[in-house]
């Protein structure tokens, strides 16, 4: 099982839903939401996401931290040094990648700048095209080397949602899912 925890401030849970959706129809999810509220708890889940405004040292070990795009945690209420977690943020969440950097675990930044980590080559109604612009850590230990992903879409959906969705399964090691998922 795979830890997402999507992290920020109690500001609604769209990103968190979004990639809910996306997983849901093709891997087993449990979701537990800000306030504790519990959707899709499987048996055995491939993953176990998590919304929350903070966490605590221990439960980031082998976890992708996904963080809201209205990110600020004051430094004081969290307290993470993992071994084995990995960071998604957008870039102009100067707060999130002062808090992973100085948490010390490495993260992908996610946008529409030349530097960023994942970002998308072009997006309309009925596709889009997700680029790795730089290698990328994975929880295994490895990474995963530049290339373009191709992408069928059957609904609109937020590009920073769309971007950390990719991110999460590349670092999970699904990289071969993404064809398959409904997007």
């Amino acid at each position: 099982m795979i830890n997402l925890i999507v992290l920020g401030n109690s500001d609604g849970s769209a990103l968190a839903d979004a990639i809910y959706q996306i997983l849901r129809p093709s891997f087993q999810v449990a979701y537990i939401r800000e306030g504790g509220k519990v959707s899709g708890c499987a048996e055995s889940p491939d993953f176990l996401l998590l919304e929350c405004d903070r966490i605590h040292t221990g439960n980031g070990a082998h976890s992708i931290i996904l963080c809201k795009s209205r990110f600020a945690i004051p430094f004081d209420r969290c307290a993470v040094s993992e071994d084995g977690a990995v960071g998604v943020l957008q870039t102009e969440n100067r707060n999130a990648a002062e808090m992973m950097s100085r948490w010390g675990i490495p993260a992908v930044s996610c946008g529409m700048s030349v530097t960023d980590t994942v970002t998308l080559s072009s997006i309309d109604a009925d596709s889009a095209t997700v680029c790795l612009q730089r290698n990328i850590p994975t929880l295994d230990g490895g990474s995963i080397e530049p290339f373009e992903i191709p992408l069928r879409l059957s609904r609109p959906l937020d590009r920073y949602a769309l971007m950390c969705t990719v991110s999460l399964l590349l670092i999970s090691g699904n990289a071969s899912k993404l064809d398959g998922l409904s997007w």
